[in-house]
């Protein structure tokens, strides 16, 4: 049982012996253990057992027998198949595909099958996918949550339900489940150390406009940490965001081409992700502005896209098919052994390539080749 969950003990009770019931180790007409041993063995209160045999009743799973004791009446629903599980994403570009990979190899291992449904970050979508896939009965999801929430009411009945749930790449603020994330905070203060260090004090942070994203803001955590801790200031007119579903549209371009015009422009830029640092490369180019000699870019994610630029992009690297590898084992743990949540932060590395220079190479600089965060 776990006693740090919000789920309540006797929900979590219930779950087991329904899952017990489902899964044939308790068979119809077959008399389950009794309230004194239930309390024995999770070191639970009588009324707990209780209240859980009573829904168990109310749903006809099982049945009070005077003189005998609690019987197995049915299975109720379909089990959950054991060896099927699900995992939903916000879309489908080589970060992801990557953690799939991970979460394959996993999942092969020991011979589970994967159902794939891609949401493309909308929320309608995902809430359907997942009445999709709990029909389906899979035996556990693992979700990376459409962009731009921070708050998920139907992920939280999944994981009020005690269902086997992990979640990756982002937190929601109101669910306690399984979570593989990436340090998120710490490699945005790399990022930006990296570049005071290049002797940079005018440093832009540059994003898509979907700031209710946890590792979004996360990430302008560590960026605002690491000017605090120079003592460099936060100015506002550093800081641009948009909507990366617009950058082929005309008003989108522009805006980010006067903001990497202007007279006080920043010397260099840290992008959320490689995504927005390959846009800022792009018009630059268009600009006639030089990278790394008049503008310095780091990046986030070393996505394989970067081999197709003509300026190798320094970035901070997540380890992606490692993401997909640990959500498959806790998944595969919660689902055999109903095992505590755990939250796995990862580290990310820095990457050191050729967009980022010394912005005065006439003074030192302390910079380190790859560093972990």
């Amino acid at each position: 049982m776990n006693r740090s969950s919000k789920v309540p003990l006797y929900k979590q009770l219930k779950q087991k012996i329904k899952k017990d019931i489902q899964d044939s180790f308790y068979q119809i007409g077959q008399i389950i253990p009794t309230e004194q041993d239930f309390c024995e063995e999770f070191a639970i209160s009588r009324q707990t057992v209780r209240e859980a045999i009573t829904e168990l009743v109310n749903e006809g799973l099982v049945e009070r027998v005077q003189g005998k004791g609690t019987i197995v009446k049915a299975r109720g629903p379909v089990a959950r198949n054991r060896y099927m599980t699900g995992i939903i994403v916000p879309g489908l570009d080589l970060f992801i595909s990557k953690i799939v990979v991970g979460v394959e190899k996993v999942l092969s291992k020991y011979n589970y099958k994967l159902l794939f449904a891609n949401t493309d970050s909308d929320l309608e979508l995902q809430k359907k996918y997942i009445k999709e896939l709990k029909d389906e009965e899979v035996s556990g999801m693992i979700v990376f949550p459409a962009e731009d929430k921070n708050v998920d009411e139907q992920i939280k009945e999944l994981e009020a339900e005690g269902f086997p749930l992990v979640i990756i790449d982002r937190i929601l603020e109101n669910v306690d489940a399984n979570y593989v994330t990436v340090n998120n905070t710490g490699g945005g203060y790399k990022a930006v150390d990296y570049l005071i260090n290049l002797n940079h004090r005018h440093i832009g942070f540059v994003s898509h406009c979907f700031w209710k994203t946890s590792s979004v803001k996360d990430r302008f955590a560590g960026y605002k940490k690491a000017l605090k801790e120079y003592q460099l200031p936060l100015e506002e007119k550093n800081i641009l965001s948009y909507n990366p579903y617009d950058i082929n549209k005309k008003a989108t371009i522009d805006m980010i081409s006067r903001y990497l015009t202007k007279n006080d422009r920043p010397t260099a830029l840290f992008a959320v992700n490689d995504l927005i640092a390959i846009d800022l490369i792009n018009i630059c180019r268009r600009l006639a502005i030089r990278i790394p000699d008049d503008l310095s870019i780091i990046g986030f994610d070393n996505s394989e896209l970067l081999t197709r630029l003509n300026i190798p992009l320094t970035t901070i690297a997540q380890p992606k098919e490692e993401i997909g590898v640990k959500a498959a084992q806790l998944l595969i743990e919660q689902v055999e052994n109903n095992s505590p949540r755990e939250r796995l932060v990862l580290p990310t590395k820095l990457i050191i390539r050729k967009s980022c220079d010394i912005l005065n190479k006439k003074q030192p600089n302390k910079c380190k080749e790859t560093y972990f965060s």
